[in-house]
């Protein structure tokens, strides 16, 4: 499989994840994965929901979010791949879950982060 494509049958690519009821929140963010001349709707994404995936680092328009993607967009361009999925797990491990009932994102969304990282490691060809 060639670096930049999520297998097509994989419900983890940002285009097969049904939002039902939530969002769909790119592993890495839409921008970055842009800007870095990768196709987002190809690229591994969670269900989340809407609340919770307000409060992810790359959401939104706010300095925060914009400093978190220019800092993930220098990893996609240095090929860091690691760094920049490391740099996505952090993030969700500082993000609060917005119901209160689990310490944070990365913990409420366990199952789905370590998907995302399997399904991102292929994306981006990282062996």
């Amino acid at each position: 499989m060639s670096a930049g494509t999520v297998p097509c049958d994989s419900p983890g690519a940002f285009k097969d994840v049904q939002a039902l009821g939530g969002e769909r929140h790119h592993f890495t963010s839409k921008d970055s994965l842009t800007a870095a001349g990768f196709n987002s709707n190809n690229a591994a994404a969670i269900r989340m929901m809407t609340n919770d995936h307000a409060n992810t680092p790359s959401w939104g328009s706010g300095s925060a979010a914009i400093l978190y993607r220019s800092t993930e967009l220098a990893l996609l361009r240095e090929g860091k791949y690691r760094e920049a999925l490391q740099l996505a797990v952090d993030g969700l491990k500082a993000a609060p879950c917005s119901d209160g009932k689990y310490s944070n994102l990365q913990v409420k969304y366990y199952n789905e982060v370590v998907r995302a990282l399997f399904l991102s490691e292929l994306y981006f060809g990282i062996n």
